[in-house]
């Protein structure tokens, strides 16, 4: 007989033996000391296995491809401080050219980056990028990206990919440098920030991406991604942008920042939750039979849509949209068409919506949306639909039902949301709607100021 199974049936019998009293106090003190002892093995197989990182240093272009040439497991990469030109064409290899990137993470529990944020500037062009290609458990922090444009229209290129790998992204940031060329027809290729592919997991927390002119972040082909406290601004401004555009036009293609600023797609599974995202040609997109969860966000100065869900074919995506303040967009707030071919098609709950529709020249509901705060243009009967707070939206098209609220209701409201995102450091020094919106004087919309 085991230990375990002496001291239980001890205890057994000094219930049910009358002669000895005082047994059952003696089992129950074995029982506390053999106990666990006998399950500490067992406690300790289950606790994962500790392993430590070899730390490579490395401080020059050359070192760093040849370390990440082939696969490597258990290394921390830690660049020395300084700028790293990528963009040499003495260093542009025909192995880069061919493969398309200039870096690629591959191998077990690998890290990448500086040790403090700010330190190290990677400079590279956007055709030859990073890529994270079974890379389990890896992790990029701490790295500064000036991303230069390529200058072909026909392509889209994407920066950072990440297939068959989890990987964390944190930290970092990732810019664009590329002004707008003073001929139209002179036009960049599109240049995704990062995207998540096949087999792709990744964790985005704590980023910022700027000026991108494609999307800053697709996650698509079965990936999974979460996105939280980053700052997503496509610098676009939203009163100059769009002045090329005719009434009852699209804005001009290839204008920097034209695509989704985050885009779930092909079967993805994304969460995006206490992000800011503005100055983007759109905000947030989910589509095809996509699963997203969008919630305590800040949508804002959006040239277009804030927030779209959408049908292609007879794949339905599943959105849930909830808790977020969508402020002043060029087009609707957000719009919703979906038939419905799921049980669980996802809400639309407790969300602010305020200035949408702002841009006239895109009242036509052909070219994105209704001009409403929030344009249904296919609701399923399935999809929940409540609490949310609509204020000073304008409307393209008088047959469109007016949905805002009065000044005093908006403003017991707003207070309540600027409580949550004031507490939040990212949507406190880096958000317009609240800079502007949070810190009026009580009783202002109620006077209609």
């Amino acid at each position: 007989m085991e230990m375990s199974q002496l001291s239980l049936s001890c205890a057994e019998r000094a219930q049910t033996s009358k002669p000895w009293p005082q047994l059952a106090l003696v089992c129950s003190v074995l029982a506390a000391i053999v106990l666990p002892v006998v399950l500490l093995p067992a406690r300790l197989a289950a606790q994962p296995q500790a392993y430590e990182l070899d730390r490579i240093e490395v401080d020059n272009v050359e070192d760093l491809l040849d370390l990440l040439e082939d696969p490597i497991d258990f290394v921390d990469v830690v660049l020395a401080p300084g700028e790293y030109h990528f963009d040499d064409p003495e260093l542009i290899s025909e192995r880069m050219a061919a493969q398309g990137y200039a870096l690629r993470l591959s191998g077990e529990r690998l890290n990448f980056g500086a040790e403090k944020a700010g330190t190290v500037k990677i400079i590279v062009e956007a055709r030859h990028g990073l890529r994270f290609e079974r890379c389990n458990h890896c992790s990029m922090n701490n790295l500064d990206f000036l991303v230069k444009p390529a200058f072909n229209p026909i392509d889209t290129l994407s920066f950072v990919s990440i297939v068959n790998s989890d990987a964390d992204i944190l930290t970092s940031t990732f810019q664009l440098d590329a002004p707008l060329p003073s001929d139209p027809s002179d036009a960049e290729s599109l240049v995704i920030a990062l995207e998540a592919g096949e087999g792709g997991r990744v964790s985005i927390k704590g980023n910022r991406f700027s000026a991108f002119n494609g999307s800053s972040v697709v996650v698509g082909a079965d990936a999974r991604a979460t996105l939280r406290d980053n700052l997503i601004d496509g610098s676009l401004d939203v009163n100059t942008d769009t002045t090329r555009v005719a009434p009852g036009t699209r804005p001009r293609a290839r204008v920097r920042g034209e695509s989704t600023a985050v885009l779930l797609k092909d079967n993805a599974t994304g969460q995006l939750k206490n992000n800011l995202i503005k100055r983007c040609y759109k905000g947030v997109g989910i589509r095809d039979n996509a699963d997203g969860i969008v919630k305590d966000n800040i949508i804002e100065h959006i040239t277009t849509w804030g927030v779209a869900l959408w049908q292609t074919g007879d794949q339905s995506p599943v959105g849930m949209i909830q808790h977020n303040i969508i402020y002043h967009t060029g087009a609707c707030g957000a719009m919703i068409s979906v038939t419905g071919f799921e049980d669980d098609l996802g809400l639309f709950n407790d969300n602010l919506l305020v200035k949408t529709g702002q841009d006239e020249r895109l009242d036509a509901a052909e070219l994105f949306c209704y001009q409403s705060p929030l344009a249904g243009h296919a609701v399923p009967e399935g999809f929940e639909i409540s609490g949310n707070i609509m204020y000073a939206n304008r409307s393209g098209d008088e047959t469109l039902p007016d949905l805002d609220v009065e000044g005093d209701v908006f403003e017991r409201e707003l207070s309540a949301f600027c409580a949550f995102f004031q507490r939040r450091e990212l949507t406190r020094d880096n958000s317009d709607f609240v800079r502007l919106l949070c810190n009026l004087d009580p009783g202002a919309f109620s006077r209609g100021e």
